[in-house]
């Protein structure tokens, strides 16, 4: 009965929505049954650590000294619930949460399921104890929103429409949108006056004005692409307005309403151009280096699992092998897809890797707009036991190969 519980519950709080709410996350998150270390933890709380109890583990680390980290009640009356504490352990809020609140780590605000309430139980709150937005919880993949750049969601149980909370609770975007992404550099995507269309047991949105908006809800641009599939390639930090169209090959323009044009780096494009170029040089064993992360993960049968290895040691044992798998892709002939995913679709546990936090919001969930995980999914020829596989995560200093599998040739 356990197991089911959170579905229930959300049954509950959301009888009429709830398909809806989880519809982008069936597209997107359900391949990403994350495992770390080969335990199986929901991807969507995946920033926490946990052991083999589904208890949680110490908290994670960060460089923000105001952080405070979600834990887990083990025993008692609070057994299961969650709680928050500082970096130094001392309990900012004792166990009370239900554990439908995702975060990991909470900077600015949270959404919670407060179980010492019987009414008014579904809220906002942020460090300085202030309540606001109740029952107004923005809800997806079987959990609460998590806070981004100091906002956060909200959805109006009366209108069904959906808007922006900053960390002081003052309603920045309306509710006046069918949904909305998060805000990203101060910009968000909305979606206006869509259908509720069900099928079966999911629903989905047909229909409406999908428009670019800004932190202030001024317009931006109209027709701005909505669905999470044809938006995630776009790196919203890279914002540049011209009065033209931008002749870079690797960004996209869009017409705003001033007649001006936004562009955007296109992930996709991007990494493309930059691996074309390094494969079709004569790169070196330095050079290869020096476009991977400082250690390389791997995955083993033998070892029973993902591990991982210092980069340098393992480009110098297989150097000859990597080049030629690499420079297969200049063939004409190669078949391979360029996939774009998110850093929480790596194997690891996180709290081993805080280097890698950088690249995952308080939730676990990848930045993917700014710091995608690129896959190079190469069709294996040689054999039929598979593909392989080069993955690649953007970094503030570049793209750096970061997990490497091979079915057409062994490494060592």
């Amino acid at each position: 009965m356990k197991k089911y519980l959170p579905i229930i519950f959300l049954l509950l709080l959301f009888p009429s929505g709830y398909a809806m709410y989880f519809q982008t996350a069936k597209n997107s998150h359900v391949k990403k049954q994350a495992n770390f270390k080969n335990k199986q933890v929901n991807p969507s709380i995946s920033l926490l650590s946990f052991n083999k109890n589904n208890k949680f583990k110490k908290p994670i680390k960060t460089d923000n000294k105001n952080t405070w980290y979600a834990f887990s009640a083990e025993d008692g009356k609070q057994a299961g619930l969650l709680g928050f504490k500082d970096k130094t352990g001392k309990v900012k809020i004792p166990p009370k949460f239900f554990n439908f609140t995702r975060t990991g780590r909470f900077d600015d605000v949270v959404a919670v399921v407060d179980t010492t309430k019987e009414k008014d139980k579904y809220y906002f709150l942020n460090k300085s104890g202030k309540v606001f937005g109740i029952n107004q919880l923005y809800t997806y993949d079987m959990g609460t929103d998590c806070e981004h750049q100091g906002t956060i969601r909200f959805r109006n149980p009366h209108t069904d429409t959906v808007g922006i909370y900053d960390k002081n609770g003052k309603v920045i975007i309306p509710a006046e949108y069918s949904d909305i992404s998060r805000l990203y550099n101060g910009l968000a995507v909305a979606l206006k006056d869509a259908t509720h269309v069900k099928d079966g047991e999911h629903s989905f949105w047909s229909g409406g004005e999908s428009l670019l908006i800004n932190r202030d809800n001024q317009i931006l641009v109209k027709d701005f692409p909505y669905y999470y599939s044809d938006r995630k390639t776009l790196d919203y930090s890279t914002l540049q307005i011209e009065n033209t169209p931008s002749k870079n090959s690797t960004r996209d323009s869009f017409q705003g309403v001033n007649g001006q044009y936004y562009t955007f780096v296109n992930n996709k494009k991007d990494f493309t151009q930059w691996l074309n170029g390094f494969i079709n040089n004569d790169f070196s064993q330095e050079d290869l280096v020096n476009i991977t992360y400082p250690y390389i993960r791997r995955f083993s049968e033998e070892k029973n699992g993902w591990y991982d290895t210092p980069s340098q040691e393992f480009i110098k044992a297989n150097f000859s092998t990597l080049k030629q798998s690499l420079q297969v892709l200049t063939l004409p002939s190669t078949k391979y897809q360029i996939i774009l995913e998110d850093a929480s679709s790596l194997n690891f546990e996180i709290d081993d890797f805080a280097d890698l936090q950088g690249y995952v919001n308080n939730c676990g969930e990848g930045l993917i707009h700014q710091y995608p995980l690129i896959s190079v999914v190469v069709e294996n020829k040689v054999n039929e036991q598979g593909q392989d596989h080069f993955d690649f995560l953007k970094t503030d200093n570049g793209y750096k190969l970061i997990s490497v599998t091979l079915r057409s040739s062994m490494l060592k």
